[in-house]
């Protein structure tokens, strides 16, 4: 557990990272990333190391006294904002450790959970196993083959000894990250650490499997103990990016959704100082946009604005008319209610008509620009033009869009209750005997009523 005898890094108040008051304590914070390979070369000599260690002891006791002369070579300063501007200065060397720190800093330090894929090159497995500290420590998980945690190593810090002749990016990671917790700034537990071991060049099926039992274990996670699911972005091999997005997209069936996705902007060849850092920053909306795209999908094929209204839902506190006229829709077609259907097609046909298309558009102005463009392309000119018109213009095209959204039920419906007035108001058929032009009349009145 975590004792809490330092401040926070946000703050002399000791609250999390952008003051959300959403840290519930009795959920599991689990951090997912993908481990990247620090070669020999660039791992830095121990003394550099303990100097950056050092840095962080001070900062964290000292906070706004806190001053760094930028002396020692080789150590990567960043800094993050909050909502409130404010910033807090880290320090790291491997590719994910600045972005890990970050994380534990979001959760004020209680961390309970890493879930890491890593290749076996940054694992050590092409070395000997007894010149390592972390990397013998793993141990295969026995479970059953139903069970998700049977794919995955475990550390057992245990099993660790002092003697170490070989570094390798494993070591290094645990090494800083425990150092950190346990030493720098929160003298907290470490926490539990699940690794799937991949393949350097893995194949389809493999990347399948690695999404598939990733998000499982996740799932599993969250059915024993509520979690909170950070993303850490930077490390990793070609396929991460495929393997992380995969999974997220999974568990969000679960309603698992990422607090944060951190991203360290490190500059190679740029040299990093405590007052020009380099910047870490939250990447959590980027990913959300497959939630537009999933939900504008469902719009487009099925006719449900479920997601679609959902994802704009958790971006602003009011939704623009069009996008209530369209959740309209799509409940009066839900529901198969002839004239709401038809009433409110023809209010979104002349909503999007009428959208405006100015050019000076924000950050969501242009998402919700690209969402009005692609359902105004899916309405079609003949369907937009009929909103325009009499109710009865609509129900020809209206039964034509209907259809392709496979509303089988809501199309008999309309053709049942609704064909003979557009038979009628059509001429398609009518009597031709001007004799009989009053009976004509009263008969075109008549089917016109029909329901």
């Amino acid at each position: 557990s975590i004792s809490g005898n330092r401040k926070s890094v946000w703050g002399r108040e000791g609250k999390g990272m952008m003051k959300r008051e959403l840290l519930e304590k009795d959920k599991k914070n689990v951090l997912l990333l993908s481990l990247s390979l620090l070669s020999e070369r660039n791992i830095p000599k121990p003394e550099v190391v303990e100097k950056q260690h050092q840095l962080e002891v001070d900062y964290h006791n000292k906070l706004e006294s806190f001053k760094c002369d930028d002396s020692v070579v080789g150590i990567h300063y960043y800094t993050m904002r909050d909502n409130e501007n404010k910033t807090a200065s880290i320090f790291g060397f491997q590719t994910n450790e600045p972005g890990t720190k970050a994380v534990i800093n979001y959760c004020d330090g209680k961390l309970d959970t890493i879930v890491m894929l890593a290749t076996k090159e940054t694992l050590g497995k092409e070395a000997d196993h007894s010149n390592l500290q972390y990397g013998r420590c793993l141990e295969k998980i026995e479970a059953d083959d139903s069970d998700p945690e049977s794919h995955f190593w475990k550390l057992n810090l245990n099993k660790e000894e002092n003697s170490v002749s070989k570094v390798i990016t494993f070591d290094f990671y645990i090494n800083q990250i425990r150092h950190y917790l346990g030493e720098s700034c929160y003298n907290g537990s470490f926490p539990e650490v699940y690794v799937l071991e991949m393949e350097d060049e893995p194949s389809d099926r493999e990347v399948n499997n690695y999404c598939i039992w990733t998000a499982n274990l996740l799932v599993k996670m969250n059915r024993e103990n509520p979690l909170k699911l950070y993303l850490e972005t930077n490390g990793g091999f070609r396929d991460t990016m495929t393997i992380l997005i995969g999974t997220l997209r999974a568990v969000a069936a679960k309603g698992i959704e990422p607090e944060c996705a951190i991203y360290s902007a490190y500059k190679v060849g740029v040299t990093s100082t405590f007052k020009t850092p380099f910047m870490i920053y939250d990447k959590k909306n980027v990913y959300h946009f497959f939630d537009l795209v999933s939900g504008l999908d469902d719009f487009l094929t099925s006719g449900s604005s479920v997601r679609l209204i959902q994802f704009f839902k958790s971006r602003q506190t009011e939704l623009p008319q069009t996008l209530v006229k369209v959740q309209r829709l799509s409940r009066a077609f839900s529901l198969c209610q002839p004239d709401d259907m038809i009433q409110a097609m023809k209010d979104v046909a002349v909503a999007l008509q009428e959208e405006s298309r100015t050019e000076d558009c924000g950050e969501q102005d242009d998402l919700y620009r690209y969402v009005i463009n692609e359902i105004r392309a899916d309405f079609g000119q003949e369907l937009l033009q009929a909103g325009k018109k009499e109710k009865v213009d609509m129900l020809l095209p209206m039964m034509e869009w209907a259809l392709k959204k496979d509303y089988i039920q809501q199309t008999v419906t309309l053709i049942a209750e609704k064909m003979p007035e557009v038979i009628v108001n059509k001429e398609i058929l009518y009597y031709n005997n001007k004799d009989n032009a009053r009976e004509s009349s009263r008969i075109r009145n008549d089917i016109s009523k029909l329901k």
